[in-house]
């Protein structure tokens, strides 16, 4: 089970917040709008955190302390603006360097650009719009937990 910040209260955003929480993850989902936060909290409940995802101070608290429990495995800025979740994405690196981002891409015309910033954010995982599903990054989660579970051991691993 993954602790993943989902920045961005829209299509994208809730469908995976809806997805991740079905498949038991710990999600918090951070939209900076107070009004649609209240609306989101109305259908997640605690995990909807009214704040801005380009503000340190913010995602420090969600990625640190947040409603997860401990620090987040995953960052996911997922507005429907590319720059925006560009800077999240490089606000998320300033706050930690161990959080992995997911990033959702717009215009793919972009990719190139956001490719040169691999220095800044290693090995981030670039998802275009019309591959951006929540399936896409449940696959991507599994693939993790499996990983975490041949490291930890065969005492570890469940049947298929």
């Amino acid at each position: 089970m993954s602790r993943i910040v989902v920045v961005g209260g829209g299509r994208y955003g809730v469908a995976l917040t809806h997805t991740l929480l079905e498949q038991n993850h710990k999600i918090t989902l951070l939209e900076a709008d107070p009004e649609r936060a209240g609306e989101l909290a109305a259908k997640f409940g605690r995990v909807v955190v009214a704040g801005n995802g380009l503000n340190r101070h913010t995602l420090n608290g969600v990625i640190h302390t947040g409603l997860l429990g401990r620090a987040a495995d995953w960052v996911v800025p997922c507005t429907c603006d590319d720059l925006t979740n560009l800077t999240c994405a490089l606000t998320a690196r300033y706050v930690s360097s161990k959080v992995k981002i997911c990033l959702r891409v717009e215009d793919t015309k972009r990719l190139a650009f956001l490719r040169s910033v691999d220095k800044v954010i290693p090995a981030p995982l670039y998802i275009p719009p019309e591959t951006f599903a929540s399936a896409a990054v449940l696959m991507l989660l599994s693939f993790e937990s499996a990983a975490e579970k041949s490291r930890q051991g065969p005492e570890h691993w469940s049947p298929p």
